[in-house]
């Protein structure tokens, strides 16, 4: 059985998820997508670049999901090419087939969950612990969940800021 809070698999570059596909996990879990460069948020910036923070019942399909613009966070990047520019690069141009390259160089963390539920629970632990830490939730999440009205406990936000550290440098 994987942890309560469990070990997050470091980063990987999205653009991976076509060449490593069968090594990619089927697991439930959430998953973190950053960039290499700070993002700045309201209490302070954010020098893990974190732009998205999402739960997967499957993290293989969710991921390359993400990377094809079949999900909301990413094809939000491709309609709104202002975004994509703030966000990823400010390469980018107008022309929709021009913001692929930058999606995929974006980098991917994530931790695998035991089930459904439990990859809620992560998700919300670090959906809140990034609002507490900056003020807002990252760049490319709307909001927070309506499922989550309690926030975690000091022992979760305390996890949720020690194991980001170990991947992506918060």
């Amino acid at each position: 059985m994987k942890a309560i809070l469990p070990d997050w698999i470091k980063n990987k570059k999205l653009s991976t998820v076509n060449s490593e596909w069968s090594r990619w996990s089927e697991s439930s879990g959430i998953y973190i997508v950053s960039r290499d460069s700070p993002v700045d948020r309201v209490f302070e910036q954010d020098s893990s670049g974190i732009l998205y923070i999402g739960k997967a019942k499957n993290l293989r399909e969710r991921v390359h999901q993400f990377y094809r613009s079949d999900h909301n966070a990413s094809w939000f990047l491709y309609c709104h090419r202002d975004l994509a520019r703030k966000y990823i690069s400010s390469e980018i141009t107008d022309h929709e087939e021009k913001v692929a390259p930058y999606v995929g160089q974006l980098n991917i963390s994530y931790a695998e969950a035991n089930d459904e539920a439990h990859a809620e629970e992560i998700e919300r632990v670090a959906i809140f612990s990034y609002v507490k830490k900056f003020g807002e939730v990252p760049p490319l999440n709307n909001s927070i969940p309506d499922r989550y009205s309690e926030p975690p406990n000091d022992v979760q936000v305390k996890w949720f800021i020690e194991q980001s550290k170990k991947v992506i440098s918060i």
